[in-house]
């Protein structure tokens, strides 16, 4: 190591240590990320214009889309990659301000007729780079987009989002 340090500095070079890739998230939603990138996240994932055909053939690992996938979809990722990918909801296409827990609860089930903000997220990115990426849209994310006017998600969604990314346990109370 002593050498190595002693050539560089002979040549007036530094040594660089490899670092990781930024994750790439496909996006098919009409959200555009471009100020959530700005807020400093741009060194840890980029978000470009891909969909579901990308997801499925294995191009992308993780992506955002307003559309829920039908059964054939999920059948042709599961034919593929024998699973699933992970679901969790990051907003909805509502701007109420201050809704009641009523009203939340009617925009994120879907009764209200408002679409939802997806993440799909492949069995293949299960790591813990992936789950930090993950938690930062279900948490850290959220006031953004409530700028962008979208309805944050419900305390109850964004533990079950917990839940799916297995970085919270369900507890089942028995009465």
């Amino acid at each position: 190591m002593k050498k190595l340090i002693m050539l560089c500095v002979l040549f007036g070079t530094t040594v660089h240590f490899a670092q990781a890739a930024p994750i790439v998230i496909g996006n098919n939603s009409p959200v555009d990320f471009s100020s959530l990138l700005m807020e400093g996240n741009k060194d840890d994932f980029v978000i470009e214009n891909k969909g579901i055909k990308e997801m499925i053939s294995g191009e992308i690992q993780v992506l955002i889309s307003d559309v829920k996938w039908d059964n054939d979809k999920m059948a042709d990722y599961q034919q593929r990659y024998g699973s699933h990918p992970q679901q969790i909801i990051i907003a909805a296409f509502n701007d109420t301000t201050d809704a009641t827990m009523q009203q939340q609860a009617e925009v994120f089930s879907t009764r209200a007729g408002s679409k939802l903000l997806y993440m799909y997220i492949s069995e293949l990115a299960a790591d813990g780079t992936y789950q930090e990426m993950m938690s930062f849209f279900t948490e850290k994310a959220q006031p953004w987009f409530s700028e962008q006017g979208l309805m944050m998600i419900p305390d109850v969604v964004y533990q079950q989002n917990l839940v799916t990314l297995g970085l919270k346990e369900v507890l089942l109370i028995l009465t």
